[in-house]
């Protein structure tokens, strides 16, 4: 099931693809419940500059346009303005990402992946997905591959840097969403898998990463840069 919330962006945010192999699954009616709650945002003690909308977990949506979350991910996308970004932060495609076109799965992942770029296209502000577990396969034989799928998949609709990091890097990544507010963005599936990770030159930071230390090097030299 999809996890849902709103942050108001003040600071640094550091942010990385769903990882892990525990998931809390809550059982309702999530269409009740969004539909009976208030879905406005409080407004903060001081001057808002820039609004961060975050999505996780949103790779099993309806298809249909019909989804309860995207369409509340949608509103408040289009309230928020151009000083906003919306990051969905891994597992954008359930259950292993986005297969090559000849397999026979490609056709429903694709439309999971579409249902969620549809709800954010046209929003006035930037746009972003990372990669968890299940965009890489879960780290298994043609992971990456899959994971590169994805990648140009999005990039076709929302335009180049959407997705982050790229080519299978791990990171990170720095954009400068506003004045000091830097997005880091991570891939720590690379970090946990075991198998074809992007090796080389980094096309992002233009790091030579291939091993956990030259990552974590990386990481922490960004932490301090921001």
């Amino acid at each position: 099931m999809p996890r849902f919330g709103f942050a108001v962006a003040l600071a640094g945010a550091l942010l990385a693809g769903c990882s892990g192999s525990r998931h809390v699954h809550v059982s309702f009616d999530l269409r009740e419940r969004i539909e009976a709650s208030d879905t406005t945002v409080a407004a903060p003690d001081v001057e808002e500059t820039f609004r961060v909308l975050l999505v996780g977990d949103a790779g099993a949506p309806q298809t249909d346009g019909s989804d309860p979350l995207l369409a509340t991910l949608r509103h408040h996308a289009m309230q928020a303005g151009p000083n906003s970004a919306t990051i969905f932060l891994g597992d954008n495609i359930y259950p292993n990402g986005l297969p090559p076109v000849e397999n026979p799965r490609r056709a429903e992942a694709e439309a999971r992946l579409r249902s969620q770029l549809d709800a954010v296209a046209d929003a006035p502000g930037r746009v972003f997905f990372i990669p968890g577990n299940h965009d890489w396969r879960h780290s298994r034989e043609g992971g990456r591959a899959q994971l590169l799928e994805q990648e140009a998949f999005v990039e076709s609709v929302l335009g180049e840097g959407s997705f982050l990091p790229s080519d299978g890097f791990p990171g990170p990544v720095e954009v400068e969403l506003a004045e000091d507010l830097t997005l880091l963005a991570i891939d720590t599936e690379w970090w946990l898998g075991v198998h074809e990770r992007g090796e080389g030159q980094d096309p992002e930071s233009g790091a030579s990463i291939g091993a956990d230390e030259d990552f974590l090097i990386e990481l922490v030299e960004a932490i301090e840069d921001a």
